[in-house]
């Protein structure tokens, strides 16, 4: 049948070589081709068609054998076109000299689902007689199963997206939408049917569709582009303020925009409430400041002539009570038989003293807080200072029957201190102690030096003579301890200790009065030069007052007051 097919315009050398060449080519080509005449009995198949006709029927299948007599049955029902029904449907098309193009599956021997694509053409002699059908068909399985997969696919994602809760709109490069999930049609008011083919400007404003447009990500590096702001148009023509992000695919070499978005009607509903309300308390805060700023200023003028009017009057006062205690004394030693007149002598005495001691700490109060009198730290040795304090405290202690110990290291500690402050300071706590110890009890001062080596020999040193220390000490420090044996601090009292003009639930043993602003001034004056005070007390047990100073490098490191109380000095 070949020699009727002609291979060129122009004849080999020897036409009958033209048959062979034509079948060698045909055998060398993926397709199967069949030539069955027109009582369905083959007349050729090439190689690659033999070995599909061997694998279909399990057996070599030969030149004139019938097609339908050749393959199975169960094959014929699953091989597209070739099957019976369709041939003899067609038989009349093919013979008019019409070809016939289609696809078909199949299943081989082995069971595999097999796709094919097949096309039937008529062969006609120059008389128009056909004489012979030709068939080729085309392995197209891996292209079945990609486009079935592409489906899939295309499935899947558009499930995803009608159950996406956000707007999902895909556009064509002509800005026509081609995807409009559900989220899209409850937003915007729109079908889905009623939006596809329809143009993007539909539903944005084309200020909005140009923005949209020219800020999509241009290169495949880019992957999306989100645009906080922008407008949609619902069906009914209102506007509202919408979140999205941008990206772009290709799909089948077209180009395509895609819009994911949500309302934000609410939520910039909400921001404009919260700014709303921002604004209110910033006006407030405004206002409020304003009003603290004013009050404030005119706290600091009253605090200002407050100051002025204590000095005013302090200064005024101490020389006038000085010159009454002095009187008071000369009329005690000159009528020294009186006794009278001398007691009444020492009464102005002791009432002159009290009130001397009163306008002197509202001075120094006073300075501190004004900064009139500016502390100057220098390197002060304390053991010289406490001993010679030492001898004016033993003198009160015996008066009152107390007695007073003090521990202190021959050797030099020195701190780094305002001197005049440093003698305020001990001044004020000796004072208190023996102000509140009771007869036949014993007041301690204790001075000791802590450095980053000793730290945990000297806690466990002030636990072994029954220091309450109660805080971690601090390292490169001198620590000074006043303890006596009074009625202690209650713990109503304890938070008001340092506070002015504080009158504590526990009395003076002998009678003195107490101002309430020795222990403000001593815990401004530590603070002022970078040191600490602090009280530990057990109420009923007496109270230990214990100051931090830093140590200057001179200071010879001693643990010395806080061995036996047997080495004490006792004054």
């Amino acid at each position: 049948m070949l020699q009727h097919i002609r291979l060129s315009q122009t004849p080999l050398a020897n036409p009958q070589e033209q048959p062979r060449v034509l079948s060698l080519l045909l055998d060398k080509t993926e397709e199967r081709v069949y030539l069955i005449n027109t009582d369905f009995e083959l007349l050729y198949f090439n190689r690659t068609a033999a070995n599909e006709l061997h694998s279909i029927a399990g057996r070599s299948v030969q030149i004139g054998e019938n097609v339908f007599t050749a393959l199975p049955a169960s094959f014929l029902d699953s091989y597209g076109l070739l099957y019976r029904q369709s041939l003899e449907k067609q038989h009349a098309t093919i013979m008019s000299g019409r070809s016939i193009i289609g696809d078909g599956k199949y299943r081989n021997r082995q069971g595999e689902e097999r796709w094919i694509k097949m096309r039937i053409s008529p062969l006609k002699m120059p008389t128009g007689e056909v004489v012979a059908i030709a068939v080729i068909v085309t392995d197209i399985t891996r292209r079945k199963q990609a486009e079935i997969r592409e489906s899939e696919y295309s499935q899947h994602i558009r499930g995803m997206l009608e159950s996406m809760m956000d707007v999902a709109i895909a556009v064509d490069e002509s800005q026509t939408i081609v995807t409009f999930n559900k989220a899209a049609s409850a937003i915007f008011g729109y079908r889905t049917g009623e939006m596809l083919g329809k143009p993007l400007s539909t539903i944005f404003p084309h200020y909005y569709v140009e923005l949209l447009t020219d800020t999509a990500p241009k290169a495949q590096s880019q992957r999306n582009t989100n645009i906080k702001s922008i407008m949609g148009r619902r069906k009914n023509g209102e506007e509202f303020p919408i979140e999205a992000t941008i990206s772009t695919s290709s799909h089948n070499g077209t180009s395509l925009l895609t819009i994911i978005a949500r309302d934000i009607t609410e939520r910039t509903e909400m921001e404009n409430e919260i700014r709303r309300a921002n604004s209110i308390l910033e006006q407030k805060i405004l206002d409020r400041t304003e009003s603290l700023y004013q009050t404030n200023n005119e706290l600091q003028r009253l605090n200002e002539e407050k100051n002025d009017i204590i000095n005013m009057v302090s200064h005024d006062l101490k020389n006038p009570i000085g010159t009454i205690r002095g009187f008071a004394e000369m009329l005690s030693l000159e009528y020294e038989k009186d006794e009278q007149i001398r007691t009444i002598a020492h009464h102005i005495m002791r009432t002159s003293n009290q009130m001397f001691e009163l306008v002197t700490n509202l001075l120094n109060l006073n300075a501190i807080e004004s900064g009139a009198t500016p502390l100057r730290p220098v390197t002060i040795n304390v053991v010289p200072i406490l001993q010679a304090l030492g001898e004016i405290y033993a003198v009160n202690a015996e008066r009152k029957h107390i007695t007073f110990e003090l521990h202190i290291p021959k050797a030099r500690i020195s701190v780094v201190a305002d001197e005049i402050a440093l003698h305020q300071i001990i001044d004020n706590l000796a004072s208190n102690a023996l102000k509140y110890a009771p007869p036949q009890t014993t007041v301690r001062i204790r001075l000791f030096t802590v450095n980053g080596t000793n730290l945990h020999d000297i806690e466990r040193s002030v636990q072994r003579i029954g220091l309450p220390l109660r805080r971690t000490l601090t390292p490169n420090s001198t620590v000074l301890a006043v303890q006596d044996e009074g009625p202690g601090i209650s713990p109503k009292d304890m938070p008001l200790l340092f506070t002015k003009f504080r009158k504590l639930s526990s009395q003076p043993t002998d009678g003195e009065t107490s101002s309430g602003l020795g222990l403000s001034i001593v815990k401004r004056l530590v603070e002022s030069m970078n040191g600490r005070v602090w009280c530990d007390s057990e109420f009923g047990k007496g109270a230990t007052f214990f100051v931090e100073l830093p140590t200057s490098a001179d200071t010879t490191p001693s643990d010395y007051a806080l061995q036996s109380s047997n080495d004490a000095v006792v004054m």
